[in-house]
Parts: C-alpha cells; structure tokens; sequence
C-alpha cells in the first residue's frame, strides 16, 4: 500500500508526519505557519509530547520552523475538518 504521506522515525522511535506535507496534502488555502499555529492552540498540543520542531533551512530571511507530528496529532488534525 501506497503512503499518502511519508512516515518518519524519530530518533525515539516514535513515528512521525511533516506538518508541511500534510498541510499541503490537505490543500489548506492558509499560510502554514499560521495555520499550524492555530491547530496548536485549539486542541492545546504540546510540543515535546505531541509534536517536535526544529529549524528549518533559511532562505534569505527567518529560517523555516518545521513541525514533526506524531501520528495522533496528525489524525486529529485531519479529522478537524473547519471547512478546510
């Protein structure tokens, strides 16, 4: 079977989801970081516990904050579903 979304390993084991290509996956017509932001705060995940975050390369300006997504913050996210 095909993934959608690419699976990753953590250096714990645990397996993760880039934000970035789910919020592309799900067509989300929002900036990312705002976007992901505001998933964030309206289901109070916790960065260490449901998501992990690490610098991104920079392009010129601020580097890119990417988001690591446990599997239960990215099914709850797709299933949140606001219009989206």
């Amino acid at each position: 079977m095909k993934e959608l979304i690419p699976i990753e390993q953590s250096d714990t084991g645990d397996q993760l989801v880039n934000a970035r290509l789910l919020h592309e996956f799900l067509e989300v017509g929002r900036d990312f970081s705002t976007w992901i932001k505001d998933r964030i705060k309206e289901s109070s995940f916790r960065e260490g516990r449901d998501f992990s975050t690490v610098s991104g390369k920079s392009t010129g300006g601020r580097p890119a904050v990417e988001y690591g997504l446990t599997m239960r913050m990215a099914q709850h996210i797709c299933m949140m579903g606001s219009g989206e």
